[in-house]
């Protein structure tokens, strides 16, 4: 991911507008943040460009894997650096920051997002007892835990409304009508969450190393 600074006349950067950066293989993603006041060198405003994991030198096989986060590919660097001067020809930017970072992927590129089953995790909800101990008896099959996870580096189109989504489960109130207000849409979870989403038994054993290096 990178910071960059515009420096270029023609394009109005205000804030209002992002841009996909298409290729034959996957995309780039551009936003602005806002301004904090008037004045092109004024705090905020800037051009926030991320992607290039196919630029790698391996395509992408030499970044899976990989638990640091403290150093940057030169490699997607250089290109994250002079994508939008390319992109947009007369518009030119200075980077300012660049970082990377550890990101989860899952085989069919979407999050997980639900309950997720004892038989896969191994822990069996237990019931507590009248004074606050866990007796060894085991409830039932019935979940207690929940996830939202696997974003695959683009958990800002996504992870708003999946994190609403895991809350109404967990309190009980995915099936309820809701009237439509900032964060929440209307309807019940299972009008506005896409069903590909939601945590199943065949998505975990579709969860293969070995397929994700076939997708690759």
């Amino acid at each position: 991911m990178s910071a960059q600074e515009a420096v270029g006349p023609s394009l109005k950067l205000d804030g209002s507008l992002s841009w996909s950066i298409i290729g034959k293989k996957g995309f780039e993603y551009v936003t602005q943040r806002p301004q904090e006041s008037a004045g092109s060198h004024s705090p905020g405003g800037e051009i926030m460009i991320g992607g290039g994991l196919f630029q790698s030198e391996n395509k992408a096989i030499d970044e899976i894997g990989i638990w640091k986060d403290n150093s940057t590919n030169p490699i997607i660097s250089a290109y994250l650096g002079g994508i939008w001067p390319v992109t947009f020809e007369s518009e030119h930017t200075k980077v300012l920051q660049l970082w990377t970072g550890c990101m989860g992927f899952t085989i069919d590129l979407l999050p997980f997002v639900g309950q997720v089953s004892p038989k896969f995790t191994g822990r069996v909800p237990r019931r507590k007892s009248g004074k606050g101990k866990t007796s060894g008896k085991p409830v039932g099959d019935s979940p207690n835990e929940w996830i939202t996870a696997g974003f695959g580096g683009d958990g800002m189109v996504s992870a708003w409304l999946s994190g609403t989504a895991v809350g109404l489960m967990v309190l009980g109130r995915e099936n309820i009508q809701h009237e439509t207000r900032p964060g929440l849409p209307a309807g019940k979870v299972t009008d506005w969450l896409p069903k590909e989403m939601y945590l199943s038994e065949k998505r975990i054993r579709n969860a293969s190393i070995y397929k994700l290096a076939q997708a690759l």
